[in-house]
């Protein structure tokens, strides 16, 4: 029977990597597939790594296989060489990961299993990974991972709250940071980082930034690195950077409060910035990175 393959939803791209060994007993991740065509492009070569061995069940094997025949001689053949793999990737160009990368990311399933595919036929080396999850265990987890990753005060005290796959920036007391992306764990408990000492109950992060006198703020993933804003004391064409306070001084020439707010929006539409997204970097670069109004989402009901 030919697999049905769909392009890889946001969440869903999060686990098109290798996991932690916590995310990995919660999403029932057995291993990856890893795959390569040869030289000619026509060969069919494959290295499997163990996540959770015990998710290697007979069953597990029969829909490996019967994915791969799927794939391999049905249908569209998706994995039979790597021109039709890449064919594939160019017929749903939605999959890719953006302009500036070469992969992309697809889900199917079989039986009990779900599968993401990684495809990268475009540049040397593996020209795929396919990761295998408990259909039931993933879905479960991407439900919860929907509420966010709470970050708290030592008194519980929710300050903010990331999606899954989003960062946050670490500002030490002498004014150095560090960015750190974060993936949900459970309820109470978040992965920083990545690596083997990196999963932390969020009251003992809390902690740890308190004793080292640091200060943590989110990088929410749907602000831009940077936009145009306009002072509202002085009405004053400014850049605003994500994640820092204040603003930047522009060579624009001075112009009235009117013209200067149709420059800002043209500048900021020019860079894909939404008007919702311009309110936020403001408010953030002056009423602090963890306000609400920092965040794009607080203006959804708002009628630009």
């Amino acid at each position: 029977m030919e697999p049905d393959v769909k392009v890889a939803s946001p969440q869903e791209r999060l686990y098109a990597r290798s996991q932690s060994a916590q995310i990995a007993a919660q999403t029932g991740c057995a291993g990856c597939l890893r795959g390569h065509f040869g030289n000619g492009g026509k060969e069919f070569h494959t290295a499997w790594e163990d996540d959770l061995e015990i998710r290697k069940t007979e069953a597990f094997e029969n829909d490996l296989q019967s994915l791969l025949s799927g794939l391999r001689e049905e249908g569209a053949h998706l994995l039979k060489d790597r021109s039709s793999l890449r064919e594939f990737c160019l017929q749903n160009p939605e999959g890719s990961l953006g302009v500036n990368s070469t992969e992309y990311i697809f889900r199917a399933e079989a039986g009990d299993t779900a599968f993401l595919l990684r495809a990268d036929p475009f540049l040397k080396g593996y020209d795929f990974f396919l990761y295998c999850y408990g259909k039931d265990l993933l879905d479960q987890h991407m439900r919860r991972a929907q509420n966010g990753i709470r970050f708290v005060s030592l008194s519980y005290e929710e300050l903010f709250r990331i999606p899954d796959g989003d960062g946050i920036r670490i500002i030490c007391p002498d004014g150095t940071w560090l960015d750190r992306t974060c993936r949900f764990v459970d309820d109470t408990h978040v992965e920083i980082g990545g690596g083997w000492e990196s999963v932390y109950h969020i009251r003992e992060f809390a902690e740890k930034m308190s004793r080292c006198g640091n200060t943590v703020i989110p990088l929410r993933s749907s602000l831009p690195e940077q936009c145009y804003g306009q002072l509202p004391a002085t009405g004053e064409i400014v850049i605003l950077r994500r994640g820092e306070s204040g603003f930047y001084r522009t060579t624009a020439k001075p112009g009235s409060r009117k013209k200067n707010a149709a420059l800002v929006e043209k500048y900021n539409a020019k860079y894909g910035v939404g008007k919702a997204q311009a309110e936020a970097m403001m408010a953030g670069s002056t009423l602090g990175w963890s306000a609400p109004e920092a965040d794009p989402a607080h203006y959804a009901a708002k009628a630009f």
